[in-house]
Parts: C-alpha cells; structure tokens; sequence
C-alpha cells in the first residue's frame, strides 16, 4: 500500500510517497505425517514479565537496629580494625596502590575471618609488596603457599593472577 502525497491534479507524487508493508502474522509451524499432525510452538513468543514482590521489611527490623548499636557502643568491631578497606590503606604508596590492596584483600577475603586475612595480607605484603609485578614474579604456587591460612587459598591465587594480567593490560 502506498502512502502520499497528491499533487494538483490529484496524481501521486513517487517523491512523496512511502511504501508501507504490513507484517505477516506467525503461523505455528505444523508437520504433518501419515498417521498424526504436530503443532510447533512459536519460537519468538516472550515469556511474561512478572513483577517482583512487593518490599516488606522484616517486623522487628527496628529492634535488630537497635541492639547492633547498642552492641557497636562498647567499641571497634574487628571489621573496623581488620576489614578489606583498612588493609587497603597500610602499606599503600599512592591511592591506586591502596585501591589495588584493597582489592587483593576483598578477593582473599570471602569465606575467610578478618583475622586470617589480615596475616595473610600481612605475609604478601612481606613477600612482594602487594603490586602486579611483584605477584607475577611470586606467581600462584608462590601466592597460595603465602596465603594458605585463607579458605579456598589455591583458586584465590589463580584469581590473582588472572586479575593481575588483566590489570596489566587495561
């Protein structure tokens, strides 16, 4: 069907006009043998979209709230002393050396109590200096046998290698 534009003489104008196609419908796909017929169902049918449930915060929320600052007032939680972020900040020449411990102290420290990692982060820190270099040239065998108190301390030192050379590049 064209759609346009009529000049005077009521003639269409070809400059003004648009060609519309209409879009053919989906069929589903039907194969048919000597004994049964089969109906496909079509392949580009969306799933629905469901909404997520509403939010309902948990009933004595305020309570809990409560007694976490009741139990904060008598001091420091070793996460504040021990936690990713302040063993980040030791040690560190520059931001980016400290971001990059940070780093390397949040990847040792999943599964792992802050008091384990932060003598891991320690004994690294001895052994290379907590840079991309220096954890190349100790290299994962070297990375874990420093590490090893750390959970899962053999696949945290192949991360670190693999996160190390990606650095590197980018």
């Amino acid at each position: 069907m064209a759609v346009g534009a009529e000049n005077d003489d009521g003639s269409a104008d070809p400059a003004a006009s648009v060609v519309v196609k209409k879009k053919a419908k989906a069929t589903p796909k039907t194969t048919t043998t000597a004994t049964s017929s089969t109906t496909k169902p079509n392949a580009a049918a969306k799933p629905k979209k469901v909404a997520p449930p509403p939010f309902v915060p948990h009933p004595l929320w305020q309570q809990q709230l409560e007694l976490i600052r009741e139990m904060r007032k008598a001091g420091a939680a070793p996460v504040d002393l021990f936690g990713c972020s302040e063993l980040g900040k030791r040690h560190a020449t520059s931001p980016a050396h400290m971001r990059f411990q940070t780093l390397i102290s949040s990847m040792l420290s999943s599964q792992t109590t802050d008091l384990v990692n932060e003598k891991a982060m320690a004994r690294l820190y001895d052994a290379c200096g907590i840079t991309i270099e220096g954890l190349e040239e100790l290299g994962e065998e070297g990375i874990g046998e420093v590490i090893k108190p750390v959970s899962f301390y053999t696949a945290k030192a192949a991360n670190i290698i693999k996160m190390c050379k990606i650095l590197k590049v980018w």
